[in-house]
């Protein structure tokens, strides 16, 4: 019971709570050189109003556009 009770509270609060940011670098011919330099962000699975409040999700958005994605 201990461990069932434990996985749900970190599925629910700390596993949800964390940003990952990660860099791909694609090197491939077929993408048009107008793209070169370009990037995307990817923001996603942040469960507002369930887990995460206004201030957790203005903090996250403000550390997705210090990555300064196009």
């Amino acid at each position: 019971m201990l461990i069932i009770s434990l996985t749900v509270v970190y599925a629910k609060y700390i596993g949800t709570s964390g940003l990952i940011l990660k860099d791909y670098y694609i090197n491939n011919e077929n993408i048009p050189n107008g793209y070169t330099g370009f990037k995307i962000a990817h923001f996603s699975d942040f469960h507002y109003n369930k887990v995460t409040g206004m201030d957790k999700l203005k903090t996250l958005v403000k550390k997705v556009n210090e990555t300064k994605p196009d």
